[in-house]
């Protein structure tokens, strides 16, 4: 799925954090999202809910989950439910719609397993996460990532800053970030039914980072 004409167009109209992020995001949920079929989200690692309330605006019923709650001082809160919670002890029963924005990557590759198996069918996992392609990887992200394989998965390790930051692992000091071709072998073997790329890509200061959505 390809997305670029209206990117230019509103780009200005935005938050000033990614941009590019909000936009990709506002047309996910136009194109494939229903708040009357579709009412309950839950936004795992909300961080300071810039994201999250999109959700909210558009309808839904929203709740936000992160184990922190330094960023929620300026946060656009209103008529969004907050649990302070590890995002890998939140049930996800009850929600139609799954929103990982900004958290995948800081997962090691066992809790990205675990969440994604109990990700309940019939529900659509909206993935935003950083990709590993080494011709992407700038320099300030170099000197984190290592590459890796484990368990039939590819990528890089990438050494976290440690719980103390916000924008950090909760509670772990390195995640795994997959290539395309290991992301998708991921879901699969997760349950996800069908898996869409959102177009296009964009980078981050450290590497190359993209959207999904997925059904099961």
């Amino acid at each position: 799925m390809i997305l670029n004409p209206i990117i230019q167009s509103r780009y200005d109209e935005l938050p000033p954090a990614l941009p590019i992020r909000v936009l990709i995001l506002d047309w996910i949920m136009e194109t494939f999202l229903d708040p009357e079929r579709q009412p309950n989200v839950i936004d795992l690692g909300c961080g300071g809910m810039t994201l999250t309330s999109r959700y909210r605006d558009k309808g839904f019923t929203v709740t936000g989950v992160d184990a922190r709650t330094e960023r929620l001082e300026n946060a656009d809160s209103d008529g969004i439910t907050f649990i302070q919670q590890d995002v890998r002890e939140t049930d996800l029963t009850g929600f139609e719609i799954i929103s990982h924005l900004g958290l995948f990557y800081h997962m090691t590759l066992e809790d990205q397993l675990e969440m994604f198996n109990r990700i309940p069918k019939g529900t659509v996992t909206v993935l935003e996460t950083q990709i590993y392609e080494p011709h992407t990887v700038t320099p300030k992200g170099k000197p984190r990532l290592t590459q890796a394989k484990d368990r039939g998965y590819w990528g890089a390790i990438w050494s976290e800053p440690g719980n103390h930051r916000s924008t950090a692992s909760w509670d772990s000091d390195h995640s795994f970030w997959h290539t395309p071709k290991s992301l998708y072998r991921l879901f699969r073997r997760t349950g996800f039914r069908a898996a869409m790329p959102v177009e296009p890509r964009f980078m981050s200061m450290y590497a190359s980072r993209g959207y999904y959505v997925l059904f099961k």
